[in-house]
């Protein structure tokens, strides 16, 4: 018997794979970014001045969210100044708690109500539609899966959702009840639709395969198996 020393077996088995899987193409990677920057601050520049975000919280993520969707539709319905006005003073405040100059020279103030106005008067002046596009980038979190367009109107109970996520994924809910972060929120909350749309798909595979011919539904098995890990199913 002849015992081979382990890096000639190890290249063996290298030089083995590669001539079995020399025609199957890389799998294509996704959401790395999103992955790098889960816990981590976003920084950008904003009117001559760099800016640094952290996490949004659950909570401050629906705030701004509500703050985004009203400067919206007053803009659009033709609302009157007034309304809007107060809107963006709201938006303002809310942008104020969430986010920090980078420099020192710029931070310096920055929690005083007069040196933050200045800059936001200066920067954003009375357009609401400016304080809307802010308030969406504070709340986005990047995510390169494919995702299917609505078609109509839907209703997002948001009540019903949070108790979904608490349910779901424990281990992402925090002391006070809430997602510990608004980016766990969103991620775990269209995971979960993802998750049910797999769990359809697999009931009408099963409800399929059980009017499947035997041959078909041995070929199709085989296949499910080798995918699944279960070489012998």
């Amino acid at each position: 018997m002849i015992i081979r020393p382990f890096e000639e077996l190890e290249a063996m088995a290298r030089e083995r794979y590669k001539a079995r899987y020399a025609s199957v193409p890389e799998p294509k990677v996704i959401n790395v970014d999103a992955l790098v920057q889960f816990h981590a601050p976003r920084t950008f520049e904003w009117g001559g001045v760099g800016l640094r975000a952290p996490p949004l919280s659950f909570v401050a993520g629906v705030r701004l969210l509500v703050a985004a969707n009203a400067l919206r539709d007053l803009r659009t319905s033709n609302a009157p100044t007034g309304f809007i006005q107060a809107a963006v003073q709201t938006s303002a405040y809310l942008i104020q708690q969430n986010m920090t100059p980078v420099t020192r020279r710029h931070r310096f103030g920055w929690r005083f109500s007069r040196v933050f106005a200045w800059w936001f008067s200066r920067v954003f002046g009375d357009d609401p539609e400016m304080v809307e596009g802010l308030l969406r980038r504070l709340l986005h979190v990047p995510d390169e899966a494919a995702a299917t367009p609505l078609t109509q109107q839907v209703t997002l109970d948001f009540m019903d959702s949070l108790a979904g996520f608490v349910r779901e994924f424990p281990r992402w809910v925090g002391a006070d009840g809430f997602p510990i972060s608004w980016a766990a929120y969103v991620y775990g909350s269209r995971h979960m639709g993802r998750v049910h749309a797999r769990e359809d798909v697999r009931h009408a595979m099963s409800v399929r395969a059980g009017g499947a011919d035997q041959k078909g539904y041995t070929q199709w098995n085989r296949e499910a198996c080798q995918v699944a890990g279960w070489p012998h199913g």
